[in-house]
């Protein structure tokens, strides 16, 4: 493969985190015999002038790698970092996904006065027919933010992201949903992505971890400058940075607390790594090493108790995979997703927060060696999987090839087919329009001619949909009909001749099997959605072909409605129904129920996101309850909203509630499970298979205080909130773009097969 990596700096003598990985891994991928291209700029370094040309511009070869260096622009460092330091400033309590934390015009000096260089954009520009993938590292520098949309459609973005104030910018949230591919160092900075961005990102991002050199076993027993030999210590131990962002005084705080604890314990803490000032105190027993060689890290690692990673703010620990690889346990800060959730997964150690370090200090003094190396050996596996170049170059070239446009399963035809749908209306925000136009989609990338006609269109859903009355089934070699009520069954007239396929999105009972046979119309093949529905049709004799939803998380790769976010971001408890206002869909009983809520929470609002007909008796007799009830304004019936309204709505919601008992398709419910909401449904046939034990169902709603009591329960409880979306995240792979485009091209399949 032909790949370019773009990262503001690069050099063997770099140690930031992107920087090392752009440099090892493009070795590593050199070395199997790929070309590899670093384009970069002209800077020495993050820590010198951004503006200041200290290499010499123009390419070069080295170690088998090709690296073209930049020009730098000139840049105004004393405007940027007045925007810098707002930013860094800036509360994490005042941090709302979707909401900026600067003006615009700040935004825009953050961009303008960055690391940039127009003459390296300007390379991308010429060049990118050259390169099968550009990787861009990390995100929040100019080289990134203003280069990846140059390649878009080849653009690899590696993040290594932290949940800080960078992250909130919608620069970076534009690259998060414009880029071809993001690739994350671990799977707590993907779950911090989700989170920042929403799952439009998920089917185009990829865990690829990050190497680390593999433990060798070094024989020496030499003392280090100070006098320690870690051979003969017993110790905790922190490498890194010294920053006040990583958490190290937290750490050297809790120590001390310890010591007070346990004044005759031998335990040390040991910290290597840079940073100004020492941190020494014979004491509290801390010794500051300073930097240290490799090779002596490697030893102060191999016989440490365990490994301390006190910092808030990681995107991938490098010194956990290597703890690891020696099979030791780690100390991690709880409120570091991207640490957390490695060592919650393994085993591997303990994820507390910093006010229990002392306490588990106590802990790590008490237990025996082996009972130590066998925590930390639990480590071992997750560490190889993720940290061995091996694994990770594997996942870069994968990740490269999957660029490479796949070709769409093709039905076997002797020529190219023409389909026609007919559908009664093609409503926006309807599920039926939806499933009809992700058909006609799919279909013309499996190369048929299709066409879609509805008896009634909406203004919005006008693009690539016609009256019915202008259709003549006599056209087209196929004809697919989407029945919910018999309605449409009306409009097929007995001497078409075309082979039609019954896409049936109703409840089957026996007045609508007499219907269908009444009607007299041959269908060779009938596509469901429920398992209930295709028994009922194999009980009438009538074959069926299962047809999975179209509910996929990239429909949701959209910018929230910044306005209504932070609105939203209030401290209330948002909880959520989606469907039109209906007594199918029972929302007086679900304000019933709120209103029971709001005595265990009162801030608390409810949602009724929906359309709704101003002169339906129910939603008159909806609209005068809430009215009369004195709570209208925790009450929100904003009707029929755009994606970006109901991406904020589903965002911010803290559970997901539908008392629907008739809807066969049930869109919302997956949809809130790629939001990972836990949800809380009344107990039908459809939510019943389409969430299968991975949602909470209602058998009856008669006692609506009870009811609110689950909800309570299920807003708070940490544990049962775990335990919902795990579930979900399982149960919604079911409902990917690959499972409904093989159940398409199933369909297409025995459809020419019944038609021989």
């Amino acid at each position: 493969m032909n790949l370019a990596i773009v990262v503001p700096w690069f050099g063997h003598d770099l140690n930031g985190g992107a920087e090392r990985i752009a440099w090892e891994a493009s070795h590593g991928l050199a070395n199997r015999g790929h070309r590899i291209e670093v384009l970069t700029t002209c800077s020495r370094s993050f820590q010198h002038s951004w503006s200041a040309n200290y290499h010499r511009p123009g390419a070069s070869f080295t170690d088998g790698i090709h690296v073209r260096r930049f020009r730098l622009d000139r840049i105004n460092s004393g405007r940027f970092s007045r925007v810098n330091r707002r930013l860094l400033e800036a509360r994490k309590s005042r941090l709302h996904p979707g909401c900026s934390p600067l003006a615009v015009a700040d935004e825009q000096i953050f961009l303008t006065d960055n690391i940039n260089s127009h003459d390296l954009l300007s390379y991308l520009d010429e060049n990118v027919a050259d390169y099968d993938a550009v990787l861009f590292l990390p995100y929040l520098y100019g080289t990134t933010l203003n280069g990846w949309h140059h390649v878009s459609e080849k653009a690899l973005v590696q993040p290594c992201l932290h949940d800080e104030p960078y992250a909130y910018l919608p620069a970076a949230s534009e690259m998060m949903r414009g880029a071809s591919r993001l690739l994350f160092n671990s799977a707590g900075e993907f779950e911090i992505a989700k989170r920042l961005y929403g799952p439009g990102i998920i089917s185009r991002s990829s865990i690829v971890g990050s190497g680390i050199i593999l433990p060798q076993k070094i024989v020496s027993h030499d003392k280090h400058s100070s006098g320690f030999c870690p051979e003969h210590e017993r110790y905790c131990l922190y490498l890194g940075r010294r920053d006040e962002e990583k958490n190290v005084m937290h750490l050297v705080r809790a120590f001390r607390k310890f010591r007070e604890l346990a004044p005759d314990s031998s335990l040390k803490l040991v910290v290597a790594g840079p940073g100004s000032g020492k941190l020494h105190d014979n004491l509290a027993a801390i010794i500051d090493l300073g930097m240290v060689e490799e090779t002596f890290k490697q030893r102060l690692l191999e016989n440490c108790r365990v490994l301390l990673q006190p910092s808030s703010n990681e995107s991938y620990s490098r010194t956990i995979m290597e703890a690891w690889a020696w099979g030791r346990p780690v100390v991690v800060n709880s409120d570091c997703i991207a640490t957390r959730i490695p060592v919650q997964e393994t085993q591997a150690g303990w994820a507390l927060k910093l006010e229990q370090w002392p306490s588990v200090f106590l802990t790590i003094d008490n237990l025996l060696d082996e009972e130590l190396r066998a925590i930390g050996l639990r480590g071992a596996s997750h560490a190889m999987e993720f940290a061995s170049w091996d694994r990770v170059l594997d996942r870069y070239e994968a990740i490269v090839h999957s660029l490479q446009a796949s070709k769409p399963i093709q039905v076997e035809a002797p020529e190219r087919q023409t389909v026609y749908q007919f559908i009664d209306a093609m409503r926006y925000g309807d599920g039926r329009s939806l499933l009809a136009k992700s058909v006609n989609d799919e279909l013309r990338q499996q190369g048929f001619d299709a066409q879609t006609y509805a008896r009634l269109i909406d203004s919005q859903c006008l693009q690539d949909v016609h009256l019915l009355e202008t259709a003549n089934a006599d056209d087209c070699d196929q004809l697919i009909v989407y029945d919910h009520g018999g309605s449409m069954l009306r409009n097929v007239r007995h001497d078409w001749n075309t082979p039609t396929i019954l896409c049936y999105t109703g409840n089957i009972d026996g007045a609508q099997h007499i219907c269908m046979q009444q009607n007299d119309v041959q269908f060779e093949t009938v596509a469901t959605f429920s398992e209930r529905t295709e028994h009922a049709l194999e009980r009438v004799g009538i074959p069926s072909h299962r047809l999975m939803l179209p509910v996929f998380s990239d429909r949701w790769n959209v910018a929230p409605d910044a306005t209504l976010m932070d609105a939203l971001c209030d401290g209330h408890t948002n909880i959520l129904c989606v469907g039109c206002v209906s007594q199918s869909n029972m929302q007086l009983e679900l304000f019933e129920i709120f209103s029971r809520y709001l005595t265990l929470d009162f801030n608390a609002r409810l949602i009724l996101a929906g359309n709704y007909d101003r002169n339906d008796p129910y939603y008159l007799r909806l609209m005068e309850r809430i009215d009369d009830s004195g709570i209208s304004q925790r009450v929100l019936v904003p009707g029929l909203v755009s994606d970006p309204v109901l991406a904020a709505f589903y965002r911010n919601a803290h559970l997901f509630c539908s008392l629907q008992s008739n809807d066969t398709l049930g869109f919302s419910l997956v949809e809130a499970m790629w939001f990972d909401i836990p949800i809380c449904a009344f107990d039908s046939e459809s939510a019943r298979e389409i969430l299968n034990d991975s949602g909470i169902l209602l058998r009856q709603v008669s006692n609506p205080l009870l009811v609110a009591g689950l909800w309570r329960v299920m807003t708070t409880d940490q544990e049962l909130r775990e335990k919902l979306i795990s579930g979900q995240r399982h149960r919604r792979v079911a409902f990917s773009r690959e499972r409904f485009s093989e159940s398409v091209f199933q369909m297409m399949k025995s459809q020419a097969n019944a038609s021989i």
